[in-house]
């Protein structure tokens, strides 16, 4: 009885998976809401806008280096972080601890970590 039982369910579950893998899935292209639409075509404008720019950059690269230099160094100086990181490469070059780096730097070490994540690819 527990095999004919078991071997019942599995045909029936079996049965089921194949009937709704024949099945087309029906879509109504009206089904789609207008904001998701807009949301959907700023996407593509903010996507294609950066593609032409990297397009650009492509062609004239010492120009778009040249850009990108002024606009780090712009936005370091101000912070002042990339002058740390500096310290921070030159305090490591000279095999100086985790500890004696946080201190010279007065900062703590989640913080250096993560300015030596942030800056690692400059």
């Amino acid at each position: 009885m527990v095999y004919f039982l078991v071997t019942l369910g599995l045909f029936l579950i079996s049965l089921g998976l194949y009937l709704d893998y024949r099945k087309p899935l029906k879509v109504k292209k009206t089904q789609i809401d207008p904001a998701l639409i807009d949301r959907i075509e700023r996407l593509e404008q903010v996507t294609f806008k950066a593609l032409l720019e990297e397009e650009k950059n492509r062609e004239n690269p010492s120009q778009a280096v040249e850009q990108l230099e002024i606009e780090t160094s712009k936005e370091d100086r101000e912070n002042g972080f990339f002058n740390k990181y500096k310290l921070l490469e030159r305090y490591e070059r000279e095999d100086k601890s985790l500890e004696e780096i946080c201190q010279l730097l007065n900062m703590q070490k989640g913080e250096v970590f993560l300015l030596k994540n942030l800056y690692k690819d400059y």
